[in-house]
């Protein structure tokens, strides 16, 4: 029992690792030849002159770094929330921007077609022009054909 005292006692230790509330058995704990000992604080820890004492010490050690824990644990919880809601609004941002997106090319593709039949419509009413204006053509020539015709007629009569 001495050899374990001494090895225990100015052991530097700084820092108790979290963990250690989860030792159910542990009922015993020693801490007072550490004075580097930040965490848990030594309001926690005690004095540990004596058994009653160093009991008491696990058990206050024991309900500090569950306490801890949970709130390390919560901590983490609401970060992943908080990330888990930011990338669910990027992903809806980035689904109205593609929508967005989606409705220009939309739009222009409307534009074009307009565009399009338009540009066909200008061409056929032109091809249509130019017929008519063939078919007039023709029918003044013919028109101009006829009345000199009638004039000739008309003069051969009256001659």
């Amino acid at each position: 029992k001495q050899w374990y005292q001494r090895r225990v006692r100015d052991n530097g230790l700084s820092a108790l690792p979290i963990s250690i509330f989860e030792l159910k058995k542990l009922a015993w704990l020693d801490l007072k030849e550490n004075p580097e000992l930040q965490f848990p604080p030594p309001d926690v820890v005690g004095l540990c002159r004596n058994d009653t004492e160093c009991k008491n010490c696990a058990t206050s050690v024991k309900e500090y770094l569950r306490k801890v824990n949970s709130e390390q644990e919560s901590k983490k919880q609401k970060e992943l929330e908080a990330k888990r809601a930011k990338k669910e609004a990027l992903k809806r941002e980035l689904r109205r921007l593609e929508e967005l997106e989606n409705m220009e090319r939309r739009k222009i593709k409307q534009e074009e077609k307009a565009a399009e039949k338009a540009r066909r419509r200008a061409e056929y009413e032109a091809a249509n022009s130019d017929v008519k204006k063939s078919k007039e053509d023709k029918g003044h020539k013919t028109g101009s054909n006829n009345s000199k015709i009638m004039t000739s007629q008309k003069d051969s009569l009256t001659s």
